[in-house]
């Protein structure tokens, strides 16, 4: 399930990008936040609209596309 738009997601990414170039913080802190971006990137390219869905057990909703990557 994507609790955020893949534009939203690229907004939360740019503004940590844009809060660790543009302020003095520690070392460690920088260090999480190029880890956070590095998890939103992957958000990212993974993103997935969820259009080809099918229900596998009564009222459970998935993604033919998601549930065929993870299976890969």
């Amino acid at each position: 399930m994507n609790d955020f738009t893949k534009d939203e997601l690229i907004t939360i990414k740019n503004g940590d990008e844009y809060l660790s170039d543009r302020t003095s913080l520690s070392k460690q802190y920088i260090e999480q936040c190029e880890t956070i971006v590095a998890k939103l990137r992957l958000l990212i390219d993974n993103y997935c609209e969820h259009t080809k869905t099918y229900y596998s057990t009564g009222i459970k909703f998935e993604c033919i596309e998601c549930k065929d990557n993870k299976t890969t």
